[in-house]
């Protein structure tokens, strides 16, 4: 395979996986509208299960230390919620087995890809503050999740709160200067995409909040 279809290949993997990402936006935002309260809706979780399982791998193939590291802490957040909406057993044993063990098994190629100096080729000519703003993006982005769980195990039950949004507001943009700089159009187009979604979550919360 040639450096170019490679590449394909590999953007391919990126935009797949965050057209799960933004599916669930859209799942979340639609059911949102339509019962006019901000809702956590199962397939939700299941999207961004399977998103961030493809971009792990997306990351592990641009050799990208920030995607992989930030998705591994959401991934097992996506788990837990899957576990309070009570879906989680219904999921086949050998399955979810392998779900449990496919951070552990990425996490051990990408080690091995930096210890080949992959890594750091992939970064040669990146600007600190640009990894900075890209790692401080992603953190963001993972940090929400534990925001988010910490509100859910809080009334056992999942729920997105205003919290949530905000913070993926703020990491987004990041992750936007980030992607910019690093010529990344995957993350581009969806996270330009999903700062409407987080906005409009953030106004429908507030106006809930004034209300009440």
């Amino acid at each position: 395979m040639n450096a170019s279809a490679s590449a394909i290949w590999v953007y391919g993997i990126g935009f797949v996986a965050q057209a799960l990402f933004g599916l669930r936006i859209v799942i979340q935002w639609w059911q949102t509208e339509r019962k006019g309260a901000v809702v956590s809706p199962i397939y939700f979780w299941y999207a961004s299960l399977a998103g961030s399982t493809l971009f792990m791998i997306y990351g592990l193939l641009r050799h990208d230390p920030i995607i992989v590291v930030a998705q591994v802490l959401s991934y097992f957040i996506y788990i837990r919620n899957l576990q309070l909406k009570h879906v989680w057993m219904t999921v086949p044993v050998s399955l979810r087995a392998v779900i449990w063990c496919l951070p552990v098994g990425i996490g051990g190629l990408l080690l091995h890809s930096s210890a080949a100096g992959e890594v750091d080729a992939a970064f040669s000519g990146t600007s600190d503050w640009v990894v900075l703003a890209g790692g401080s993006g992603q953190f963001f982005l993972s940090f929400r999740f534990v925001v988010q769980l910490y509100y859910s195990e809080k009334r056992k039950v999942s729920l997105l709160p205003r919290e949530f949004w905000i913070i993926s507001l703020a990491g987004s943009l990041l992750v936007i200067i980030y992607a910019w700089f690093r010529s990344d159009v995957v993350l581009l187009l969806v996270q330009f995409a999903s700062m409407f979604v987080y906005a409009r979550n953030i106004v429908r919360l507030r106006s809930a909040t004034v209300k009440s």
